[in-house]
Parts: structure tokens; C-alpha cells; sequence
């Protein structure tokens, strides 16, 4: 992988040993706007959709290895082919592909576009993500900034939907739906996928206690986790969301609900501890 990764700067003009550097950042998006990105990506088929993939960078790019395959959800799709936009592009977008664009690239720029054949069968908000290159040494998406130093990035989602606005998907709930010893101090997290174009801000109604019918405890969440404080011992909780894009658009997930530990360990007596010696 570092062959590769040295193949690419030596054609840019810049051959020299990459170092990792944490400070970097950088994202990319995918979009079917091939001049400003927008949210998501409509399947309005059966016909040809280009998907175009975007880096954002304030400290600027020259190159970028990532994967972006098509996610199973999108079912009535037929990958057609990748379209370079910079000469040096090794492999594709379905299996790996690493990018080195020649120059410092800041702000946003389009870096290939990937063809599919649509037929119109993609339904409600299927999450495409943007993957690491299944070769890379981090196991992360990889960028090169401008000073020749490498650094990573987070896996993105965009969706794909056969509507312009469609309510938020929520899932991934931790602790896992029924879940058992939970410990004291559980957090609660999930998952929003936004499939709207709105661009509006988002938020969670969080609902929580020890009823199956669970209260509103808090009505303006803008993060996608929460912390109930210390919880009891022994004790089933529940919980659900109402996950608002915009104001026109919301989702209400089912009620999810875990156990807690049965017994919290104390701190022995000292008599405890003498008498442990005799055991």
C-alpha cells in the first residue's frame, strides 16, 4: 500500500516519505450535483445516474484513496462504470480506488464520478457510504494534505432515495434493544441518517424512564447521544426517540429498552478482607 500511495505523489511531482499528521481535515461527499454538493442522491430512474464524489478540505488535499461500492439497499442499480477527473486514479470506486489530483486542492473539489444504471427500485433512505480502501495500512480513509502529510478521515453517508424529502432513519441503538447488565452509568446512543434536502437542522425528542410508555425527558438533543445520569440496580428502562429534520419531517422509532446490573460490588470491610484470608 505505501507503493501506492508513492506512485501517486512521484506524478504529482512530490516524491517523498509520508508522515501521519492528526491535525488534518478533510471529508468526502457524494452528491448528483457535479458543480455544488448537495444532500442526497434521488433515484429517479429507470435511466443513468452519475454520483459525484467530493473532498472538503479547509487545508487542502493533493491526493485521497477511499472506497465507495453500492450499498446493497440500492438494489435496482447496475454499476456501469468510474469517470476520472484526475489522470492519476489507480483502481475504482467499487473496489479501491487512490487519487492523486497534481495539486493543492482547498475547499471542495470533484474528484470522480461514478455511473450507474437506475431502474427506479431504490425505496425510502438508503445509506451509500463513503468506505476506506479496503487495502489501506490504517484501515481509514486516507488523504495527503498540501505539506506532503498524511492523514485520515471518518467513513460518510449521504443517501439515496426515490423521493427529494423523506422523514430521518434512525437505528443503531446502543444499549442494544434488550439488552441485560447494563451498567450504572449507560449512556444512550444511536444513528441518524438525514434523507431530506432541506438542509435544515436536525434534533431529537429523547423519552426515557422505567415504564413502557416512557417520559419526554428532554425536547431539543442536537447530538445523537444522551446521558440519563446514574441509573439504579436491577432495573428495566425504556427509551425512544422522535428525530425531527427541519419542521416538516420526523420519525418516531419504536420503544427500546434494557436491564441494569443486579447487585453493584462494594468495597469490603476491613473484617471482610481478614476474613477472606481464612477462605
Amino acid at each position: 500500500m505505501r507503493f501506492r500511495r508513492l506512485t501517486i505523489l512521484a506524478v504529482a511531482g512530490a516524491t517523498v516519505f509520508l508522515s501521519v499528521n492528526a491535525r488534518g481535515q478533510a471529508r468526502l461527499l457524494l452528491s448528483t450535483n457535479p458543480s455544488v454538493p448537495s444532500c442526497g442522491i434521488q433515484d429517479v430512474g429507470p435511466g443513468l445516474v452519475e454520483v459525484y464524489v467530493f473532498t472538503f478540505s479547509d487545508a487542502g488535499v493533493m491526493a485521497t484513496q477511499f472506497s465507495a461500492p453500492k450499498p446493497a439497499c440500492m438494489a435496482g442499480a447496475t454499476y456501469l462504470a468510474d469517470l476520472n477527473v484526475f489522470p492519476v486514479t489507480l483502481g475504482n470506486s467499487q473496489s479501491g480506488v487512490s487519487i492523486g489530483f497534481g495539486q493543492c486542492e482547498t475547499y471542495y473539489c470533484h474528484v470522480l464520478t461514478i455511473q450507474y444504471f437506475m431502474t427506479g427500485a431504490t425505496v425510502g433512505c438508503c445509506p451509500y457510504w463513503v468506505l476506506p480502501h479496503p487495502n489501506a495500512e490504517s484501515g481509514k480513509v486516507e488523504f495527503v494534505d498540501c505539506a506532503q502529510q498524511l492523514f485520515f478521515g471518518t467513513p460518510e453517508a449521504t443517501y439515496v432515495s426515490n423521493t427529494a424529502n423523506s422523514p430521518p432513519l434512525v437505528g443503531n441503538p446502543e444499549p442494544n434493544p434488550g439488552a441485560l447488565q447494563q451498567a450504572l452509568d449507560t449512556k444512550l446512543d444511536w444513528t441518524v441518517f438525514r434523507c431530506d434536502c432541506l438542509m435544515s437542522i436536525s434534533w431529537n425528542r429523547v423519552y426515557f424512564g422505567t415504564t413502557p410508555d416512557p417520559p419526554l425527558v428532554n425536547d431539543w438533543v442536537e447530538e445523537n447521544h444522551y446521558d440519563p445520569g446514574l441509573l439504579q440496580p436491577n432495573t428495566t428502562y425504556y427509551w425512544k426517540l422522535q428525530t425531527f429534520a427541519g419542521s416538516s419531517l420526523s420519525t418516531t422509532t419504536p420503544v427500546w429498552s434494557f436491564s441494569t446490573v443486579t447487585g453493584v460490588a462494594t468495597e469490603p470491610t476491613s473484617w471482610g478482607r481478614i476474613k477472606s484470608l481464612y477462605r
